[in-house]
């Protein structure tokens, strides 16, 4: 008798028993904890459909991100005159440029030619290039570049090559969208020449730029340092200095 009194008891207070335990005025619902568990049931048919929810993501990602690799050619006029310090001469002269390079990532490799016929000089040389700061050449960025020019000149009276190795640093800043201003380093270490004896120098260019879509046109002002000194001889300086402008095409 007191065992059928307890279990009748039991059932009675059964369904006081709150969701959490403890007793209330609601009773227990089975059916809503089994939707929450269903709800948070990790099933490998959701795996399944997240992970191809992740491939086309990073798809979209892969066709609509920036390519690692960049490219770019360019072609400037420059207008400047020449001061022989030595001399004590000014002329005015004008020559092209020719500059073309490639990035993949932050490495990049960038050539350049420029002609100057009325001082029978000519320069050629090559750089790596270490972009520092920035995602992209077309870009506000800084980057420090070492490299080799090779300098055929006539300015002893008789032709020579100068083999110099140079290290430098260029800036691009983006003042808006499609505006911005550029700087360019370079400084050429010192090398000794048969006829020229010591040479050295540095260039630095300071300018504006626009860009139409791929399409960049640019002006700048230079000054282009060589200072040489022969054997038991006066330090010769010879300062090319004006203005440059062209167009550089990115790809």
């Amino acid at each position: 008798m007191k065992k059928m009194t307890f279990l009748l008891t039991l059932f009675l207070t059964f369904p006081t028993w709150a969701l959490d335990g403890s007793t209330g005025s609601g009773h227990f619902d089975f059916r809503q904890k089994a939707e929450r568990k269903q709800d948070n049931r990790w099933t490998l048919q959701e795996w399944l459909a997240q992970k191809d929810r992740n491939r086309m993501m990073d798809l979209w990602l892969a066709m609509y991100s920036p390519s690692p690799y960049e490219y770019f050619v360019g072609g400037a006029y420059q207008d400047f005159t020449t001061k022989d310090e030595a001399a004590g001469t000014t002329d005015r002269h004008e020559n092209g440029i020719v500059t073309v390079g490639a990035y993949a990532t932050v490495i990049g490799i960038e050539g350049f030619y420029e002609n100057n016929i009325q001082e029978q000089i000519s320069q050629s040389g090559g750089s790596l290039n270490l972009r520092v700061l920035g995602n992209a050449v077309q870009g506000t960025h800084l980057s420090i570049n070492y490299g080799y020019r090779s300098m055929k000149t006539e300015l002893a009276g008789q032709g020579t090559t100068v083999n110099q190795p140079f290290a430098g640093a260029d800036l691009n800043m983006y003042l808006t969208r499609y505006f911005g201003i550029s700087g360019m380093y370079r400084s050429y270490v010192a090398v000794e020449n048969d006829v020229l004896g010591t040479v050295s120098g540095h260039r630095t260019e300071a300018g504006l730029f626009v860009d139409f879509s791929a399409l960049r046109v640019f002006g700048s002002w230079y000054s282009d340092v060589e200072i040489t000194q022969p054997q038991q001889q006066t330090e010769s300086k010879v300062i090319r200095s004006g203005v440059m402008s062209g167009i550089k095409f990115f790809f």
